[in-house]
């Protein structure tokens, strides 16, 4: 198993896995005509099932405007099935049919580190067992009360036993994690291209999922948005 991050969702389309395949052929009364059903034909290079873990940015919470209080799953960026999304799992089912309906959402809103050990408890129980795990985390365990510096080592602790779940009940997925801007200067950095007159377009605040664009002028941000976790083994 590889545990990438933190890592664009885009970027998953790209990376390789191991696919399968095969045909189911149903069973045929005596005189009656046989037919057989084939299963969609894996695309090497694509997964053929997607599983996010983690809070509301995953469930798609807030993003019907009838009932923003709905998690609104068809929305995910992860595993929706909205075409004007566009998610992940869409884009891998525009190049891999073997991935269709295999795209299972454990997200809840207001998780919280300890909650990913039951999710990542869940997506081993899955089947087929997920080829691409998909985890946003960190910011509810964000609590700006000045002791997030000590809740460092018990966040990573906790994260990687959610990590250690899956890696043993899914040996062969691949697990990409989204989180919080890094750091100060990696948060700047990602908008050093926009022009200063306008700043981030609404469109591209969407892609970065940043919900408080800071001005090219800001050169400093509160220490609660600094919270960088390394999960790579």
């Amino acid at each position: 198993m590889n545990r990438l991050a933190p890592a664009l969702a885009a970027s998953i389309l790209a990376l390789a896995a191991c696919s399968s395949g095969g045909s189911t052929a149903p069973s045929a009364s005596p005189g009656a005509t046989t037919s057989t059903t084939t299963a969609p034909v894996s695309t090497p290079g694509y997964p053929d099932s997607i599983v996010v873990l983690g809070h509301s940015g995953a469930t798609g919470g807030g993003s019907d405007p009838m009932n923003l209080s709905r998690d609104a799953r068809e929305n995910s960026w992860a595993t929706g099935t909205n075409p004007t999304v566009n998610s992940v799992y869409l884009r891998v089912l525009a190049r891999n049919p073997a991935v269709v309906g295999h795209n299972v959402n454990l997200a809840k809103g207001g998780s919280r580190v300890d909650d990913l050990l039951r999710q990542a408890e869940g997506a081993v129980e899955l089947d087929p067992l997920p080829e691409r795990v998909l985890i946003q985390t960190i910011d509810n365990d964000i609590r700006c009360d000045g002791t997030d510096p000590q809740n460092y080592e018990p966040f990573g602790a906790t994260l990687d036993s959610a990590l250690d779940i899956i890696e043993a009940g899914a040996p062969e997925a691949k697990i990409f994690f989204v989180s919080q801007w890094g750091t100060v200067s990696s948060y700047m950095d990602a908008f050093a291209g926009f022009p200063a007159s306008s700043g981030p377009t609404p469109a591209t605040v969407s892609a970065t999922r940043s919900t408080n664009p800071v001005p090219p002028s800001q050169t400093a941000l509160p220490t609660c948005r600094t919270l960088s976790i390394n999960t790579s083994p």
